[in-house]
């Protein structure tokens, strides 16, 4: 049966393709026919034409007279014939034949009518043979016409020397030159500052791009910002001593503070939500707010109470400081619902988040060199410095929060400058998708050309967008950008969308159907047209791209064209990361242990040192910033303030205190004798404990400390209430913050397990620990 099947489909096929190839042949000589009788027509009226221009009507008429009476001599032996022959002068005679054929004069004629002839034979040939090109040519060209799917709307593909004449007549109807360029194709004026999207699996060539760009940004004397991984951009473009580089790991890197960028509670709502980003892949927002809400009432507080608030202070609270006393800090704020400690659970998983997120804050303080200021460095007009946000793939984990936040002070800053059109500062995030959401970058691409800004994202594909930004936001981003640039993604899906990126268009797709029969007459080519919406680019062609090579959308009308970027071959000049020692000795990780918590005389020492510097004024509301809070106030007054707000105990001094204005000596109030009345402290469920007081001792006493010791009374175990139901009911169906608890609890069982073991990180787990569950700890911010 398969053989027979087999043998009736090599029929069929052998008769097909026969029957198709004289179908071929058939009309190839049709073809070939006309062609040639057109080519001869041209040829023969040529001749005809050039030799009737090239002799006179003497020659045509003699040597025609000279022709005919040979052929009868010469060829028919008729040499008596007769024949009539027109004079010049324009009488008329009878001659026979031979008398023509042998007369000098006719044959002079004869001879310049054939000379004419010869010479008009060749110039026909000549015509003939152009005319036989320009009609190969024409028809060869209605061939591919009539085949070739036309064009009708939408975005086009065309070669890269097409959208450079297409961009530089743009330009010139504008008026105004081109700043940047991308592989030689001038960008329209401002519409670099719409954004570039660099989109591509890694090592595809989206970095040679951002080079490119950023060779021209240097060239002009502007600034830049750029998230560098692995150190890449700073290698080749960093200036000792004049650059900044800002990586908590580096011995070269300029500090940076919470503070830097101002004290003001939008600000501190902004770092709150880069360091601690919205989970789009679902969940009860109320876990990712509320601790928004914590971190920034804290930054807001020690903003408030310190001249130069440090990141240790910050750190102390949140890794160390018990929740109660966490809830008398913002217990003026919008926070102090969050620490609710009448819901002991709701506090402690609030805190559970913030630690997560925020414990590698305590990294900031290890850098040692000049503060930096975004706000400053925007500011700063005739400056030109470039700041290089570095990290290494073994640090992204670690330090992704602060370079999110960072990244944001920076875009931040740009957006508060006074508009300019002269103005330029590059915004290159390289892997952008390796941070967390930048709340501000969908304003910052939306309105930063005012300000001068070029944000150049580098994505792998659109999948890791939406796993940073979700999907609504992602489009949003996209949205945005004015131009893109497609590298190869190497999986299907990412293709196919940004094969849907670069645009579609709607065409008249030709095709040609061939039948046949048994008489010729059947036999018929056919050519049918149809419209059809299709993408300009196929996700296989996406896949298939070569290294440093891309499909450019500059949009504003103008078409797509595949591009090449020619290997750059930078030098490198500097080392991307000096590594600092901390990172590899750990020796820092130990300023956060209970052996080293900070002590009540380093809190007043700060408190002395900021008093110290700055003299107290009163001070009105300017707008809606808040007043300082200890304006007005004495020096001992402000440290009654901490020590109250601290422990919730006011001390009460037996020494005499100096003048409000006078300096205050820490050694002379460590000598006081501190008395504490016995009173009723309400504990965190609202019932009284009577503290035991403290009565005067010969001994010298710091009032902080003695003040700290009176406070936090350990509960009884039959004062212990069930106040756990609404919380759990609350969360019990919250994926995110069961996941948050199950990973503390395992790292909390598995420390008490194996107490003496070394572990990675423990003094981070140590902190975590403390915050959480230790209650009664001596220290404060």
């Amino acid at each position: 049966m398969v053989d027979k099947k087999q043998d009736s489909s090599t029929v069929q096929e052998l008769n097909r393709g026969g029957q198709v190839l004289m179908h071929f042949i058939r009309m190839l000589h049709q073809t070939l026919t006309r062609y040639f009788k057109i080519v001869f027509i041209v040829f023969a009226l040529s001749t005809g034409l050039m030799t009737y221009r090239f002799s006179d009507s003497t020659d045509w008429y003699m040597g025609l007279k000279y022709f005919y009476s040979s052929i009868f001599v010469d060829h028919l032996g008729m040499e008596n014939g007769k024949t009539s022959l027109l004079l010049p002068d324009g009488r008329t005679v009878n001659v026979t034949d031979s008398q023509i054929v042998h007369s000098p004069a006719m044959q002079i004629h004869a001879a310049a009518l054939y000379s004419n002839l010869l010479k008009s034979l060749f110039l026909s040939a000549l015509i003939a043979l152009v005319a036989a090109w320009y009609l190969f040519r024409f028809v060869l060209g209605k061939g591919k016409e009539e085949s070739k799917d036309e064009h009708l709307r939408g975005t086009e593909i065309v070669a890269l020397e097409d959208l450079k004449t297409a961009a530089q007549d743009r330009i010139n109807e504008d008026g105004r030159p081109s700043r940047i360029s991308i592989a030689g194709i001038p960008l329209i004026r401002f519409q670099e500052n719409s954004g570039i999207a660099l989109i591509g699996s890694p090592g595809t060539g989206k970095s040679t791009t951002a080079r490119d760009i950023l060779r021209q940004t240097r060239a002009q004397g502007q600034k830049a910002f750029l998230y560098d991984i692995s150190g890449e951009f700073t290698k080749r473009f960093y200036r000792p001593g004049k650059d900044i580089i800002l990586n908590v790991f580096d011995t070269r890197s300029h500090s940076w503070d919470f503070w830097a960028e101002g004290k003001n509670p939008a600000m501190y709502d902004r770092l709150a939500k880069a360091a601690i980003p919205d989970h789009n892949s679902g969940g009860d927002p109320f876990w990712t707010e509320a601790p928004r809400l914590l971190f920034s009432a804290l930054l807001e507080q020690l903003g408030q109470r310190f001249q130069a608030p440090q990141v240790e202070h910050l750190m102390n609270i949140i890794l160390r400081m018990s929740n109660d006393k966490i809830a008398k800090v913002v217990a003026t704020t919008d926070a102090r619902n969050v620490m609710n400690l009448e819901l002991d659970k709701l506090a402690g998983s609030v805190r559970a988040v913030i630690t997560a997120y925020t414990r590698n804050f305590k990294h900031l303080a290890l850098p040692k060199g000049p503060r930096f200021s975004f706000r400053d460095w925007a500011q700063d007009e005739d400056s030109d410095a470039w700041v290089f946000i570095t990290v290494r793939d073994d640090m992204k984990d670690t330090l992704k929060p602060m370079m999110t936040m960072m990244i944001e002070s920076a875009m931040s800053a740009i957006l508060t400058l006074e508009p300019s059109e002269q103005r330029l500062i590059v915004a290159s995030i390289d892997e952008a998708g390796t941070l967390h959401e930048i709340p501000t970058i969908c304003d910052f691409i939306a309105t930063g050309r005012k300000f001068g800004a070029i944000p150049i994202l580098g994505f792998q594909s659109n999948a890791q967008m939406e796993s940073t930004y979700g999907e609504k936001k992602a489009q949003v981003l996209m949205d945005s950008i004015g131009s893109l640039a497609a590298f190869r993604i190497n999986g299907s899906k990412g293709a196919a969308w940004l094969a849907d990126q670069l645009g579609d268009q709607e065409i008249q797709r030709t095709s040609e159907n061939t039948s046949f029969g048994a008489n010729d007459v059947r036999d018929a080519t056919t050519i049918n047209r149809e419209n059809k919406e299709q993408n300009i680019v196929l996700k296989s062609q996406i896949t298939s791209l070569p290294d440093n090579t891309c499909y450019l959308r500059l949009g504003r009308g103008l078409p797509v064209a595949k591009i090449k970027f020619p290997f750059d071959n930078m030098k490198t000049l500097h080392p991307g990361i000096l590594e600092t020692p901390a990172l590899k000795d750990e020796s820092f990780m130990s300023l956060y242990s209970q052996e080293n918590e900070i002590t009540p005389e380093q809190v007043l020492a700060t408190v002395q040192r900021d008093m110290d510097n700055v003299e107290l004024q009163s001070q009105r509301p300017k707008g809606n910033v808040k007043p300082d809070p200890d304006s007005g106030k004495s020096k001992v007054q402000i440290l009654d303030d901490v020590i109250s707000t601290i422990t919730g105990v006011s001390p009460v001094i037996n020494k005499p205190v100096q003048e409000e204005h006078s300096s205050l000596n820490i050694d002379d109030i460590s000598q006081s004798n501190v008395t504490a009345s016995s009173q009723e402290i309400p504990d965190a469920h609202g019932t009284d404990n009577p503290i035991e007081p403290v009565l005067t001792t010969e001994k010298p006493v710091n009032p902080v400390a003695l003040a700290m010791q009176a406070v936090n009374p350990k509960k009884s175990s039959g004062d212990e209430t069930d106040d756990s139901s609404d919380f759990e009911q609350m969360n019990a169906d919250d994926q995110y913050y069961q996941q948050i608890m199950s990973d503390y609890n395992n790292q909390f069982e598995s420390d008490i397990k194996n107490p003496g073991e070394d572990k990675p990180n423990s003094a981070g787990v140590k902190n975590v620990e403390k915050s959480i569950n230790q209650l009664d700890i001596n220290g404060g911010y």
